[in-house]
């Protein structure tokens, strides 16, 4: 009965594999699966990124060798890796926290490794944050987070999951923290996002109700904000090392003197209100760029929080 129930648990951890969730090329394996089987992504060179989840506890002998694979992540609780599991693959950057057995095996066999054990407190902080009572008591919730720093929509999502993405190719990955199954909006929405300098915490953005992030495609951040009926905007700023840079923006603004109401684009850097910057479009073009925009928003696969 042993091995019959030890093989039925080999076949359902190898359907759950194969049915991980992916975009692009990066893989997040589903929470269900607790092993990386050995050789299981041998000489996969479409792979490019690997997310183990919270509880894996092994990866095989050659489970990644001579793969494509460039960053994967190594949650604390992996306490074995085959041997060979990243033989002939070039390059390739563990993220794990300095006392994990992931950062000793990775000294071992000279691997780069980067410590992301500074975002566990903004993980611990959602996770209280989800387990105290109803995760979709919205007032619990809204209150819980305005004391603690991170995002009011909390209340507003059935789960809270994260991951880590190198968003501006300085060989540190930012913290993502998102929504699963957002009510009420129509947009997955960032809910916090962190870098790391010094090994230090820096926070980069966190939404509220009129003071929006969302991830684009190309890795840049699409910011809403609104100041009411009279002005409201859609800018995309890129990660750069501690902070958040413009680099362009539309948005609207009535002004009550003239009781003009206009459409305006403008590069870099934009103030509540139109300068000699700002370029006045029409209200096609404004919805055309909007649309751009928002069509071009993601969240990657995350890791459940709790």
């Amino acid at each position: 009965m042993i091995r019959i129930f030890s093989i039925l648990f080999l076949l359902f951890c190898c359907h759950v594999f194969w049915n991980c969730e992916a975009f692009a090329e990066t893989i997040r394996l589903p929470d269900e699966l607790l092993t990386v089987g050995d050789e299981s992504f041998l000489g996969d060179l479409s792979i490019d990124e690997v997310i183990l989840p919270e509880g894996t506890d092994r990866i095989g002998k050659k489970a990644f060798a001579y793969s494509g694979l460039k960053t994967i992540t190594i949650p604390d609780s992996v306490s074995s890796i085959g041997q060979d599991a990243f033989l002939g693959v070039d390059g390739i950057t563990i993220y794990c926290s300095a006392n994990s057995f992931a950062r000793r095996f990775a000294d071992e066999f000279g691997l780069s490794w980067i410590d992301i054990s500074p975002y566990s407190s903004v993980i611990e902080k959602y996770r209280t944050a989800y387990l105290s009572g109803n995760a979709n008591n919205d007032y619990y919730n809204e209150s819980y987070a305005y004391k603690n720093g991170i995002s009011s929509y909390i209340g507003y999502s059935a789960h809270v999951g994260y991951c880590y993405k190198d968003l501006d190719d300085d060989g540190i990955p930012e913290l993502i923290i998102a929504g699963i199954d957002t009510r009420s909006f129509s947009k997955q929405e960032l809910f916090d996002l962190y870098t790391l300098r010094d090994n230090m915490l820096v926070k980069l953005a966190v939404s509220h109700f009129r003071l929006r992030y969302y991830l684009e495609s190309d890795n840049t951040i699409l910011f809403v904000g609104s100041g009411g009926a009279a002005y409201n905007q859609w800018a995309v700023q890129r990660v750069n090392r501690n902070e958040l840079i413009p680099e362009e923006a539309i948005f609207t603004y009535y002004d009550p003197n003239t009781q003009h109401y206009g459409y305006y684009y403008q590069e870099g850097y934009t103030k509540y209100e139109p300068d000699e910057d700002s370029i006045e479009i029409d209200e096609n073009s404004f919805n055309i760029k909007r649309n751009e925009y928002e069509s071009n928003t993601y969240i990657p696969p995350l890791i459940m929080i709790a």
